[in-house]
This record gives structure tokens, C-alpha cells and sequence, in this order.
């Protein structure tokens, strides 16, 4: 019985060996069965294009602190924050008492200067005449002569101090020199003001522009009158028109400064960001590829690979080295060892190795587009 046992488990233990035995030739049958990879036919292109965005702020065209002229006294300010003005708006007034006075003055004063002239003259006719007859000298007749004159020119003087003076009474009258939105009100009725003194900020709102710094390269490609399209908050964008390349580099930031024109009200509050994208060519040949085809290497450089052909007329994985040079979302420009129409593994590079037979299906291959 004991040598039935024994014999029963000799045969077990052999079926088990047999059976362990064909489940591992069915796995290295499985091993050598090609991988399916996903495939995508590489095409070279002479170029590139990069899309730069430059960012700067939404500003009015034009913006002035307004003052008077002269020192006085402030009577009125007509606006408050905020409110709409027209070119020539009287915006607010001095005090102009003392000038009406000191005009009353130079009238009355004129008044009697214009008297003098006219006795001058009426005199200096008799000495003419009187002269002519031989009944005066010639002394008398040049002292009435002018002394005319004297008096024309004192009249004249007056007649300049009284110009003088209305234009100070015009200018005491504060003037919108175009037409905007008040901005800061910094000066109240009562406040008496030196000459110069900020009264009001006045913006031209209804002339936007953009100001933005871009690179000096990018600047190359634009001048005055050029259309472009600029982006504000919220996706919303505008058409504009280059009023302005400056010729001279920001200290700051290194860039140079363009003013663009806006079209139509302003697309965003005043000191707002506003974008501006510009696209050029880069001349430099190399292929587009997926960012999930690339594995890093060494030196900075990158890795992809292809499914090439194997000695057995099946297909094989080949390792390429590229370089970068350019990132757009999922995909990057490169140059390297890729030729074109090589079929580049687009995804899962991590799956297979370098050498490892691979199955291709021609549905699989498919153009990288430029």
C-alpha cells in the first residue's frame, strides 16, 4: 500500500512538472509576439512660427493736470468726478475782482491820455502853422511835434496794459482742452492757488490706447499705421492701429515701447493689462513631434523612437537624439537624427526598447501636421 502511495504521487508530481513546463513555453511564446505600437510618419519643414505675447496697459491718448495760469483766488469748480466735458467747457474760475478794478483804472487813464494826445496834436498843428508864417521858432514847433508823439505812445502803453489785462480775465476762466472725463478734482471753491497749481485731471476717454513694451526683435516687424489686434480681460479683443514705435529702449524692462490706437470705447478700465500677440518665422529646418514620444537623454538632449525596419522584413525599434527648439502645447519642433518619412513610436516610448520587434498597422500610420 505504501508503494501504491508513492507511486500515485511520482505520477502526480510529474503531470504538475509537464504542466508547469508548457505554461512557460507559452509565455516566451507570448514574449516573442510583436508589440502594437502607434506610428506617425515624420515630415521635415524649413520653418517655424512663434507666437510672442506682450503684455502693457490700457491708458487714455492724452492726459493733463490742469491749472491756472495765474495765482488767485478759486471761486467755482463747475465738475465733480467723473462727469463728461466737451472741448472749451468752462471747468472752474478765479476770482476776478482785482483785475475788473485795476481795468476801470487803465480805461479812465486812457480816457485822459487820449485827451492829452489830442491837445498834443491841435498843438503841434498851430506850431506848424505859426512855423510856416515865420511867427514861431522852430524849437516851439519841434517841442509840440513831440510832445505828440509822447503822448500817442502813453496811449499805446495803456492799450497794452489793458490787453493784459483781459487776457487775464480770460485766463481766469479754467478751459477743458479737449473733450474726456474728469478724472481727480484736487482744488474746492475758497482755496486760493499759486500759478501752476493742479485744479482738475482731465482724460481724453474717448481716445484709448495701448501702451506695451515688446521685444526688440519683434519690433523690427512693425511701423506707424499698422493694423494689429489687441487682447483685453475677459478674452475680448480689439482692433487697433500702431500709432508709435518708440526708438529707444526701456531701462527698466530692456523692451521698446509701442502706442496702438484703439478702436470704439475703451475695452477695460484705464491702467487695466492689455496683450498684444505677434507671430514670426523661424528659418530653421525640423520636424513637429508629440511631447509624449519624447524620453530625456544625455547632455541636455532628447530621445525618440521609431519603428524601423528588422532583418526579418518585420519592424524593430530605433532609437533618434534630437534637440528642442521650439514648444507648442503637446507638441515640440526639434532637430537631430530624425529623417523624413522616418514613423516615429508617437506614444508609450516607455513600453518598448530599443531593438524589440514591434507590429505596425498601416491604419496606425498618419502625417504629423506642419
Amino acid at each position: 500500500m505504501v508503494l501504491g502511495l508513492f507511486a500515485a504521487v511520482v505520477i502526480g508530481g510529474s503531470s504538475i512538472l509537464r504542466v508547469g513546463g508548457g505554461g512557460g513555453d507559452l509565455g516566451a511564446q507570448q514574449t516573442d509576439d510583436p508589440l502594437p505600437v502607434s506610428v506617425r510618419i515624420v515630415t521635415w519643414d524649413d520653418h517655424y512660427t512663434v507666437t510672442d505675447r506682450f503684455v502693457g496697459r490700457l491708458e487714455p491718448a492724452r492726459q493733463a493736470t490742469l491749472g491756472f495760469e495765474r495765482g488767485g483766488l478759486v471761486t467755482d469748480v463747475m465738475v465733480e468726478e467723473g462727469d463728461r466735458i466737451d472741448a472749451g467747457t468752462v471747468l472752474a474760475l478765479l476770482d476776478g475782482a482785482l483785475l475788473r478794478a485795476e481795468r476801470d483804472r487803465l480805461v479812465a487813464q486812457r480816457a485822459r491820455a487820449a485827451a492829452a494826445l489830442e491837445l498834443a496834436r491841435l498843438t503841434a498843428d498851430r506850431q506848424r502853422t505859426l512855423a510856416g508864417q515865420g511867427h514861431t521858432s522852430t524849437q516851439r514847433f519841434d517841442e509840440a511835434r513831440l510832445s505828440a508823439d509822447v503822448a500817442a505812445a502813453e496811449l499805446a502803453g495803456i492799450d497794452a496794459a489793458l490787453r493784459r489785462i483781459d487776457l487775464d480775465l480770460e485766463k481766469s476762466a479754467l478751459l477743458a482742452p479737449f473733450a474726456g472725463t474728469v478724472g481727480a478734482r484736487l482744488v474746492d471753491p475758497g482755496m486760493v492757488v499759486s500759478a501752476g497749481t493742479g485744479v482738475l485731471d482731465v482724460l481724453e476717454t474717448d481716445r484709448p490706447q495701448a501702451r506695451i513694451g515688446i521685444a526688440p526683435e519683434a519690433s523690427l516687424s512693425l511701423s506707424a499705421g499698422q493694423a494689429v489686434t489687441v487682447h483685453a480681460a475677459a478674452g475680448q479683443t480689439v482692433d487697433g492701429t500702431i500709432a508709435a514705435v518708440r526708438p529707444d529702449l526701456s531701462t527698466a524692462t530692456r523692451t521698446t515701447t509701442v502706442l496702438i490706437d484703439l478702436a470704439g470705447p475703451p475695452p477695460a478700465a484705464f491702467g487695466d493689462t492689455v496683450a498684444l500677440e505677434l507671430t514670426r518665422r523661424i528659418d530653421q529646418r525640423g520636424a513637429w513631434v508629440p511631447v509624449e514620444s519624447l524620453s530625456e537623454g544625455d547632455r541636455g538632449l532628447w530621445t525618440v523612437l521609431l519603428a524601423g525596419p528588422a532583418d526579418d522584413g518585420g519592424a524593430a525599434v530605433d532609437r533618434a537624439v534630437v534637440e528642442i527648439l521650439h514648444v507648442q502645447g503637446d507638441r515640440v519642433f526639434v532637430r537631430g537624427t530624425l529623417r523624413d518619412g522616418d514613423r516615429l513610436i508617437d506614444a508609450g516610448p516607455h513600453r518598448v526598447v530599443p531593438g524589440q520587434r514591434v507590429a505596425v498597422s498601416s491604419a496606425a500610420e498618419r502625417r504629423e501636421p506642419g
